[in-house]
C-alpha cells in the first residue's frame, strides 16, 4: 500500500475546524459523566450509589448507541451527497432519520418507565442497585425521546460540516448539570439533599435545555442547509433503499458495539469473588478513559465527513491520501492519548473518594485500558472514520461481530466463570481493539473500501 499523505496545510486546518470541537464536544459530554461519577463517589464512599448510576445509564447508555448509529448510517450517505452538493437528498435522509430515532426513542422511554426492575435486572442481580437504580431510570426516562432526537440532529448536521451547535449546547450541559449535581445530590443552597435522584433530575434538565438549543437551531435559524418543519414528511424510497443498503450495518454495528458494553458491564456484575466492587470501578475507569480518547473520536469523526466528501466529489485518489492523512493523525493522537491514561491513572482515582479495594482495583483497570487506547485510535479511525465515509460499512460491522461477539466477549465471559484474576479478565474483554485495528488496516491494503453511494437520478 502506497503511504502519500496530503501536502495541503488548508486539509489540516479544516480537518482541525470539525474535529476540535467534535472532540470538545465529546469532552463536555464524558466531563458532565465525569462529575456525576465524581459526586456519587462523594456522596457514598461504599460505591453503591456509583454502581447504580453506572447501571441505572446502561438503557440510556443503548438509547445513545441506536440514535448514534441511525444518525452515523445517514452521514454515510450524507458526506458524499455533500460533496456533490446535493442537499435536497440530504434533508431527505435526515427526515427519514429523524422518524427512525423517534420510534426507538420511545420503545426504549416506555421499557425503562414501565419495566424498570426487570430492565436492570439484566446488568444485575444485586438488588439494592437495583432499587437504588430504579430510582435514577424513573425520572430520566422521561427525556429519552428528546435526548435521542437531539443527538440523531447534531450528527446528521455534522455530516455538512456543521458542528458549533452541539459545541455550545454541550458547553450549557455542562453548566446545568454540574451545578443542580452540586444543589441536588448534597442538598446545598437549601435544597433537599436527593442522592441519585438529584442526579438524575439534573441530568433530564440539562437534556431539555440541550434539545431545545438543537431544535431552534436546525429548524429556525440554520441557513446551509435549511432543514425547516415542512421537511419532516419528505421521504424518498429509492433513498431509503440506499440507506438500508449501507447504512443498516452501521446502525447495527454501533447497536450491536453499544449491547456488547452492556454485556461487558452485565458481565463484570455478576463477579462476586474480587475484593472491591467491578462495577463501581469500571464506571470510574471508564469515565476517565471516555474523557482521553475524544481526541481519537473528533478526528474520526471528521475522517467519515472528508474521506466521504471526496468519494462524492469524484475524487478518489484525493479520498487515499486523505485516509493515509487520518492514519497518520490516529497514531499521533493514540500514543498521546494512552500515556496520559497510564501517566494519570492514581492521581484520578484519588479523585472519587470510594474505598480503596474499589480505588485500587480501578487503578489496575485504567492500566489496560491505557494499553488498548493507542489500538483504539486506530480502529476508530478506520471503523467510524475512513472506511464509513468510504461507504465499506458493511465489511466493518463483519469485523466488529468476529472481535467482540466471536472473539472478545466469550472469552471474558468464560474466563469469569473460571474465576480468572479480575484484570485478566477485564483485558480479555478489551481483546477486539488491537483486533480490530489490525483486520481493518489489513483491509485498506485494497481498493476494496472505496465505493460510491450517492445517486445522479434524484
Amino acid at each position: 500500500m502506497k503511504f502519500e499523505i496530503v501536502k495541503d496545510k488548508s486539509f489540516y486546518k479544516d480537518v482541525c475546524k470539525m474535529a476540535i470541537p467534535i472532540a470538545l464536544q465529546n469532552l463536555i459530554t464524558n466531563v458532565v459523566n465525569l462529575a456525576d461519577t465524581v459526586m456519587l463517589g462523594r456522596a457514598d464512599s461504599s460505591g453503591k450509589l456509583l454502581s447504580a448510576s453506572s447501571i441505572a445509564n446502561q438503557p440510556f447508555f443503548l438509547l445513545t448507541m441506536i440514535s448514534f448509529g441511525l444518525a452515523s448510517a445517514a452521514t454515510v450517505l450524507n458526506s458524499q451527497y455533500w460533496g456533490k452538493k446535493n442537499m435536497d437528498a440530504i434533508r431527505k435522509i435526515i427526515s427519514m432519520t429523524i422518524r427512525l430515532v423517534t420510534v426507538f426513542g420511545l420503545i426504549l422511554s416506555v421499557m425503562v418507565l414501565v419495566f424498570p426492575k426487570f430492565t436492570l435486572g439484566l446488568y444485575t442481580d444485586r438488588l439494592d442497585i437495583i432499587e437504588e437504580g430504579t430510582k435514577y431510570v424513573s425520572i430520566l426516562g422521561w427525556v429519552y425521546l428528546l435526548f435521542a432526537l437531539s443527538l440523531a440532529m447534531q450528527v446528521c448536521i455534522r455530516s455538512v460540516e456543521i458542528v458549533h451547535v452541539a459545541l455550545v449546547t454541550n458547553i450549557c450541559t455542562l453548566f446545568i448539570n454540574i451545578s443542580l449535581n452540586w444543589v441536588l445530590i448534597f442538598g446545598n443552597l437549601g435544597a433537599p439533599a436527593l442522592g441519585i435522584r438529584g442526579a438524575a433530575i439534573a441530568t433530564l434538565v440539562s437534556r431539555v435545555v440541550e434539545f431545545v438549543i438543537t431544535f431552534v437551531y436546525v429548524f429556525f435559524i440554520d441557513k446551509k442547509l435549511a432543514f425547516r418543519p415542512k421537511h419532516l414528511k419528505l421521504w424518498k424510497n429509492t433513498l431509503f433503499k440506499d440507506l438500508v443498503k449501507f447504512g443498516s450495518p452501521v446502525f447495527i454495528n454501533e447497536v450491536m458495539w453499544g449491547f456488547g458494553m452492556t454485556l461487558l458491564m452485565s458481565v463484570l456484575g455478576h463477579i462476586t469473588y474480587c475484593s472491591g466492587d467491578p462495577v463501581a470501578a469500571d464506571s470510574l475507569a471508564n469515565s476517565v478513559h471516555q474523557v482521553a480518547i475524544v481526541l481519537i473520536f473528533g478526528f474520526a469523526g471528521s475522517a467519515s465527513v472528508f474521506v466521504g466528501k471526496a468519494i462524492g466529489e469524484g475524487r478518489l485518489d484525493e479520498a487515499k491520501r486523505r485516509a493515509h492523512s487520518f492514519d497518520l493523525m490516529a497514531v499521533i493522537i493514540g500514543v498521546l492519548s494512552m500515556l496520559a491514561v497510564f501517566f494519570l491513572r492514581t492521581a484520578v482515582a484519588d479523585l472519587f473518594g470510594v474505598v480503596d479495594e474499589t480505588r485500587n482495583l480501578a487503578i489496575g483497570m485504567l492500566a489496560v485500558i491505557a494499553y488498548t487506547t493507542f489500538f483504539t485510535s486506530f480502529s476508530a479511525n478506520n471503523i467510524m472514520g475512513v472506511l464509513r465515509g468510504g461507504g465499506d460499512t458493511k465489511f466493518c460491522l463483519i469485523v466488529e461481530f468476529i472481535c467482540l461477539w466471536g472473539i472478545a466477549l466469550p472469552i471474558g465471559f468464560t474466563a469469569s466463570k473460571l474465576q480468572w484474576p479480575i484484570l485478566i479478565v477485564y483485558g480479555l474483554l478489551l481483546i477486539d481493539e488491537p483486533l480490530k485495528a489490525l483486520i481493518t488496516y489489513i483491509r485498506r491494503g485494497s481498493d476494496k473500501w472505496l465505493k460510491i453511494v450517492t445517486r445522479d437520478d434524484l
